[in-house]
């Protein structure tokens, strides 16, 4: 009886192996070639993306030391003359029991302001800043003040910035429906978009069951929504 239980442990243990293998492949040899394919500059990385000291200086995400950040499963390009960045990030708390797996993005954008804004729809969490120079602030435009909370150094520049040309914008954003949490944030010569996702961006399993045009297409299809 422990012979055939060591046996079939040996067997689980290796038809785990395979598919995590093919998790890997369905990574290296589809995603990273379609995004060296279908964008300039276009790279894709599994690991090594965003630091936590990267994300932090985004002001997108508490700072505090309770918060802990990861990412993965980066992709880069141009799109539309534009310089982009998206990555898997993982927010934790463990104090409070607080994790949020959700999407990164940031797009090369020179925007007028100098110092940060933020915008996080109502289902999102107060940010925590230790640096107290970001805080709430009332805006001008009443349809900005309807749609998001925002957190700036100076409330003139944001007021500046939340146009109503950018509230045609940002109302975009939102019909897209990418996530329930979602955050934007100008700073840095870039446009930070953050929503919630139910898993991984790229965790199909790559088996003989699904054709390669199939797996394509999905890439295709998550891969635009860096361009709308």
């Amino acid at each position: 009886g422990r012979l055939i239980l060591a046996m079939f442990i040996s067997y689980r243990l290796k038809l785990q192996a395979r598919l995590n293998n093919m998790k890997l492949d369905y990574r290296e040899r589809v995603v990273t070639p379609y995004a060296r394919e279908y964008f300039e500059d276009g790279d894709f990385l599994k690991k090594g993306s965003l630091t936590e000291r990267e994300l932090i200086s985004t002001k997108m995400f508490s700072d505090t030391a309770d918060y802990k950040y990861t990412s993965n499963n980066e992709l880069r390009g141009i799109h539309k003359s534009i310089k982009f960045v998206n990555a898997d990030v993982y927010e934790d708390n463990n104090p409070l029991e607080y994790h949020v797996k959700g999407r990164f993005i940031a797009f090369n954008i020179t925007t007028p302001n100098i110092n940060p804004v933020v915008l996080t729809t109502s289902t999102a969490p107060i940010l925590d800043f230790q640096d107290d120079r970001v805080h709430l602030i009332k805006p001008k435009n009443d349809v900005i003040g309807r749609m998001f909370r925002v957190s700036a150094f100076d409330e003139k520049e944001a007021n500046e910035l939340l146009t109503d040309n950018m509230v045609y914008k940002l109302r975009q954003i939102i019909g897209l429906q990418l996530g329930k949490i979602v955050k934007i944030g100008f700073h840095n010569d870039k446009i930070y978009v953050f929503f919630t996702t139910e898993e991984s961006t790229y965790a199909e399993n790559f088996t003989k069951k699904n054709s390669v045009i199939t797996e394509l297409r999905k890439i295709r299809e998550k891969f635009n929504v860096v361009g709308k």
